[in-house]
């Protein structure tokens, strides 16, 4: 008797284990998202690296925030899941809005930008027009980058050529004559001036 209950616990362990195990074959692991989404002041603050796949999270805290407007402060990322997002803000004709007081949006993230309703890039009056280093505030545009054939990261016309398929579907055809205007490993910088004057901005004003 002992030992028949022995072996069904032996049997319930190893049941157990082969669970779990499988469990972790079948459930895709969920590491943590480069972007942050944070509520704030009426708004969603997108903040952080843009990876794939974060589109999906985007919608969903969308959904349940119910937000006025999408501010952003990101050096950029995956330029599909970044059209996503941007897809989302203009479905639900939400403005965009970039601080250059304090926030960076370069390259894909100029991309969730163009798809505001209405384009807010404010606290940039000492920004001028030019190439910089990537660690500075304001809005940053740059030809997009991939792994090559070779197996290293470089520029990329095939990326570079999506980007701007993306400012076109958001009505910021413009942003196109900005892209080339810096190497991947830069930023080119746009004032508010320009920004206005271009279309790629609406207003120098918060929504």
């Amino acid at each position: 008797m002992f030992r028949v209950l022995e072996t069904h616990a032996r049997i319930s362990r190893q049941i157990v284990l082969f669970s779990a195990f499988a469990a972790l074959l079948t459930v895709p692991h969920d590491p943590a998202r480069a972007i942050t989404l944070t509520s704030k002041g009426g708004g969603v603050l997108l903040s952080g690296g843009i990876k794939p796949g974060d589109h999906i999270e985007f919608r969903e805290f969308i959904a349940a925030a119910n937000p006025r407007f999408i501010e952003l402060n990101s050096g950029g990322g995956d330029i599909t899941a970044a059209g996503e997002i941007g897809r989302t803000i203009r479905k639900k004709n939400l403005p965009t809005v970039v601080d250059a007081s304090r926030s960076t949006c370069g390259s894909a993230c100029t991309i969730i930008f163009a798809s505001g309703a209405t384009r807010h890039y404010v606290g940039a009056e000492k920004i001028q027009d030019g190439v910089g280093d990537m660690k500075r505030p304001g809005l940053g545009y740059h030809e997009a980058n991939n792994f090559l054939a070779s197996g290293k990261k470089g520029q990329s016309g095939a990326a570079t050529g999506r980007v701007i398929d993306f400012y076109y579907e958001f009505g910021s055809g413009k942003a196109s004559s900005i892209i080339t205007k810096a190497d991947w490993k830069h930023f080119y910088y746009l004032s508010s001036a320009t920004a206005l004057e271009l279309g790629l901005a609406t207003s120098t004003k918060r929504p």
